[in-house]
């Protein structure tokens, strides 16, 4: 946009204004069309001048600039206030903001209507441009402000003009950012943001005259460059963004007590006879009430409302509630008497609630609306907590009637701020401070729900808590706002039961389930109701407080293993697509294979501590183990599980975002505790091969073989095996039945040669595992019972042999020592080390009775008769000595000069009127460090611990693989489990840690 009539102001003189010497003087190098720069660079040289050339210059009367009004910060601050409120589309590429009343200048016309004061950053300006000059601009007081905005990118101006002088007075104040002026009536202008140029022109001298304005430069027009000469911005004297502050005055005639105007002009006005012209237009002294009282709610009121704010942000909640209701209070007081001073008798119920209202947009303006939020939420939340106090309080005690005077004024505040008689502004503060407050409640009821035991289920407890909030509404008169959040504050309270129950998920999945299972049960229905919320906190918080608590070296395999399945049992239960449950899972099974106990504790655990639980499991309809590698890239999503069924198709939900993209859906939701606990084998045949090895044991030993329900838990594990897999298992079951027939044959043909009753397990190698058999030698009268029931095998099945294994199987005795008898079973070696203390009976009964003689014997001797290792008879004999049936007769400082002899009745005999389990009194890794295999490798202690501590962690694997290099040639050098028995010893002995599997040396320990 360029001058109007551009070819009319060719031949204008051209002159740039000097704020120096506040006149305009020409300057000849001007170029015809200047752009932005050209009239800056032609100020700062004007100014430069030490003297002025009086033909040169010209006078332009009322222009006042002043530079650097504001500082930088005070700019910044400014902008962002402004772009708070919304930007209108103007003409000529240009923004605008109005505030004042609404003018048609053509059919001059002004309502007032909507004429509620002008922004509070006018106070900032206001009283900086008294600071800059009291004089000029102190008594300025603005009428109407407009800010423009002025982008270069959309050529941005506005055309010459002069400013109108009906309703504006004498002075204009501008600001690039804004301007003020003097006497009479003016124009204030504040430029921001970008420099400018305000070009003015003077048809009647032929005139044009630029200003140069900097940024944050003010410029108030009054006088005779206010009527007599146009002012304009050009588009080419704009860069970037450029934001306008014009504040006006208002005219002479607009600023008497009564001002005539039309009366069809201003809405609410009259006509006064005052001498004056009848069609003169006027604002009547209504307008000048309405607008009085509003700058008195504005100056007055709202600064302090703003202090109150500030003042009661930490302030205690009993001070915030008094406090609060003294300042509405007492603002409504003052809003009264202000009115009742300026429209005196004309004062009615209707015009102060109309202020009231007007008080309650000025006051509770979006610059402080948040601020008063949080306080109100505050007062809120204290009042539940008094109105709950108020019901369990005793009326005559002198504390009730104290709180219920501070709720009734929390309830007066409401009442204030509601309704639409006083500040009436519900919508814009109530409900966003009942939201806070409503949430901030339930939270609370939920904390302290889950710190109470339960004794129903936590939802309906909680639920029947939170529908008492009905009552405090009702009684703050919120009831409304409380029915809309309806929905919010079920959400929020599911929400906080999954995040408090979440802190304790360790303990309800680990420690506590299944006693824990209303608790999960609660806790899924609040995840799945909120779209999984917590989903992924959860399994974060499950994962780093297992590997915190359960995964390390003080807590024994068998726990571990214990809460292995309840994660499995309790996860399946809490999510169930199974994903949280395998993540969980994984994690425990990847720390567990790395103990060298662990296959041998899972075994035990599945077939002997939760046999009867996980019978159950094996006998639900599940698919077939099967390993997860055999699973992987198979599009299973078209396989049913045995129990899908037509009915459920309908039910079908796709995977949680947390699933391992890839992982089979089938394999991860057929999932239950025994398929989990196989699993940590990492494949089928491993379980198949270690069950077959325990299966053994169990079947050779009479105190714990049960051959029927060994049969009846085959059969169930032949439902989650393929064909075959078992068939091994199945032979020595099938060896069992077949050896008691066989008894019950040769015991009926040999029931009178048989010197005690004999049940032999008859064998088929070929099927059953390895078994360790020690030879020594059993007592004579046992070979002979032997040798019987051989012969008898021999004519029952005359083409085969017995091969006895005399260190397998068990011995039931009974023993009477000093007039005490107890039964027992025992492995045939234990037997045969008591009986070198005993002589046989006279006769056979169905239990062979030992009596006592007086006999001593040392280890050496012993050992000798028995042809059995030393080590081995010392163990025997301290486990006899720890019965109470033998005794050291001779100490000695070698062990193998002691002599041993039968011990007189003592209470330790009690504990043998059980049966014990004498094979197993010590652990795999005490098994192995009896063999001479151990005590070998102590003359390797030096190098090894040499080794280590220059070294990471260690696995057992990685120095048996060193040991068996110090094998001599054709030996294979020690075993893993002797390694490993080695490392554990020096773990006793505080040489050595063990953390996870892996072995480290102590430092602070010595060699040895």
């Amino acid at each position: 946009l360029k001058l109007n009539d551009r070819d009319k102001h060719s031949d204008y003189d051209r002159y740039v204004y000097s704020s120096r010497y506040a006149k305009a003087i020409r300057d000849i190098e001007l170029p015809a069309d200047p752009s932005l720069e050209d009239v800056h660079a032609a100020a700062k040289h004007v100014d430069s001048l030490d003297s002025l050339d009086a033909e040169e210059c010209v006078s332009v009367d009322g222009i006042l600039l002043v530079h650097d009004f504001l500082t930088e910060q005070e700019e910044e601050d400014l902008v962002k206030k402004i772009d708070k409120k919304e930007w209108m589309i103007s003409q000529s590429g240009r923004r605008k903001q109005d505030y004042g009343p609404r003018v048609n200048f053509k059919q001059k016309k002004v309502k007032m209507d909507r004429f509620e004061g002008m922004p509070e950053y006018t106070d900032v300006i206001l009283e900086k441009m008294e600071a800059a000059s009291a004089k000029k601009l102190g008594e300025f007081q603005p009428f109407e402000l407009c800010n423009l905005e002025y982008v270069s990118d959309r050529l941005s101006a506005i055309e010459m003009h002069f400013d109108d002088s009906w309703i504006w007075g004498n002075r204009l104040i501008r600001q690039v950012f804004f301007t003020n002026t003097f006497r009479g009536f003016k124009t204030l202008h504040l430029n921001l943001l970008n420099n400018c140029v305000l070009t003015f022109t003077n048809d009647e001298k032929r005139l044009v005259v630029y200003v140069a304005l900097p940024r944050r430069t003010l410029v108030c027009m009054a006088d005779e460059v206010r009527y007599q000469w146009k002012h304009g911005v050009l588009s080419q004297h704009v860069r970037g963004r450029r934001i306008a502050l014009t504040m006006r005055e208002p005219s002479p005639a607009f600023q008497r007590t009564s001002v005539m105007l039309p009366k069809e002009n201003v809405e609410g006005t009259e006509v006064r006879s005052d001498g004056s012209d009848e069609d003169e237009p006027m604002l009547t002294e209504a307008d000048i009430k309405r607008i009085t009282c509003i700058n008195f709610i504005k100056r007055e009121l709202q600064p302090k409302f703003k202090r109150f704010l500030s003042q009661m942000e930490n302030q205690k909640r009993v001070e915030l509630a008094q406090m609060m209701f003294k300042t509405l209070f007492a603002f409504e007081s003052s809003i009264e008497n202000e009115t009742r001073s300026i429209y005196g008798e004309e004062v009615n119920e209707e015009l102060l609630h109309e202020f009231f209202r007007a008080a309650g947009q000025i006051l509770f303006s979006a610059e402080v609306i948040s601020e008063f939020i949080d306080l109100l939420s505050r007062v809120l939340k204290f009042s539940y907590v008094l109105f709950g106090s108020i019901q369990n309080s005793d009326k005559r005690h002198v504390s009730f009637r104290r709180k219920a005077l501070l709720l009734e004024r929390i309830s007066a505040c409401i009442h204030m701020i509601t309704e639409k008689d006083h500040y009436n502004v519900r919508p814009k503060v109530c409900m966003e401070a009942m939201r806070i407050a409503c949430k901030a409640i339930v939270a609370d009821l939920v904390r302290r729900a889950c710190e109470e035991p339960f004794e129903q289920s936590l939802l309906d407890t909680l639920t029947q808590r939170v529908s008492g909030l009905t009552k405090w509404a009702i009684r703050l008169c919120l009831k409304y706002e409380l029915q809309q959040l309806d929905n919010e504050l079920k959400a929020s309270m599911e929400k906080n039961v999954v995040d408090l129950i979440t802190k304790q998920i360790f303990n309800l999945v680990i420690v506590d389930y299944p006693e824990s299972g209303d608790l999960i049960d609660d806790l899924r229905y609040c995840m799945q109701n909120n779209g999984g919320y917590g989903r992924s906190k959860l399994t974060e918080t499950l994962a780093s407080e297992v590997e915190r608590r359960l995964l390390h070296v003080g807590v024994g395999t068998r726990d571990i293993l214990q809460g292995y399945a309840s994660a499995v049992d309790c996860l399946r239960r809490l999510d169930p697509t199974c994903v949280i449950m395998q993540h969980i899972c994984s994690i425990i099974r990847a720390y567990i294979k790395q103990r060298p106990d662990t296959v041998r504790s899972i075994i035990t655990y599945i077939t002997g501590e939760k046999r009867e639980e996980l019978s159950e499991q094996l006998a639900k309809k599940r698919a077939a183990i099967v390993d997860e590698e055999d699973m992987a890239g198979v599009n299973d999503e078209l396989i049913g599980g045995d129990d899908e069924s037509e009915q459920n198709w309908r039910d079908w939900q796709p995977d949680p975002p947390d699933a391992i993209p890839g992982q089979s859906r089938r394999f991860r939701q057929n999932a239950d505790v025994f398929n989990m606990l196989v699993s940590v084998y990492g494949s089928k045949e491993l379980f198949v091969k270690e069950y077959r090895q325990l299966l053994a044991e169990r079947l050779t030993k009479s105190w714990n073989r049960d051959p029927l329900f060994e049969l009846r838990y085959l059969e169930l594990l032949k439902l989650r095996f393929s064909e075959g897999e078992l068939q091994q298992c199945e032979v020595m079951l099938k060896d069992m039945r077949d050896s008691d027939r066989i008894d019950r044959h040769v015991c009926n043909s040999l029931y009178s040669f048989q010197p005690f009753p004999i049940s032999a397990r008859i064998i088929s190698a070929f099927f059953w595992p390895k078994i360790e058999n020690e030879k020594f030698n059993l007592p004579d009268e046992m070979m002979y019972g032997l040798s019987v029931y051989g012969k008898g095998f021999e004519t029952h099945k005359a083409s085969r042999k017995l091969d006895w294994m005399t260190g397998v199987g068990c011995v039931e005795m009974d023993i009477e020592l000093d007039g005490i008898i107890v039964s027992l079973a025992v492995a045939p070696a234990y037997a045969a080390v008591l009986t070198l203390f005993t002589k046989k009976g006279n006769a056979f009964g169905f239990d062979l009775l030992w009596r006592r003689i007086k006999e001593t014997w040392t280890l050496n001797e012993m050992a000798s008769v028995l042809e059995m290792d030393k080590r081995n008879v010392k163990k025997r004999l301290e486990w006899w000595q720890n019965s109470g049936i033998v005794a050291i007769a001779t100490k000695s400082s070698d062990s193998e000069s002691e002599t041993w002899c039968l011990a007189s009745a003592n209470s330790k005999m009690d504990r043998l009127r059980g049966e014990y389990d004498v094979e197993d009194e010590s652990s795999d890794e005490e098994r192995g460090e009896d063999t001479a295999a151990v005590d070998a490798l102590e003359q390797y202690w030096t190098y090894t611990r040499s080794y280590m501590a220059n070294q990471e962690p260690l696995k057992p694997e990685r120095l048996h693989t060193i040991f068996r290099m110090f094998a001599s040639p054709g030996q294979q050098g020690p075993s893993l489990e002797t390694v490993i028995a080695f490392l554990q010893r020096k773990v006793k002995q505080n040489l050595l840690t063990c953390s996870n599997g892996l072995y480290k040396v102590v430092k602070e320990a010595s060699a040895h």
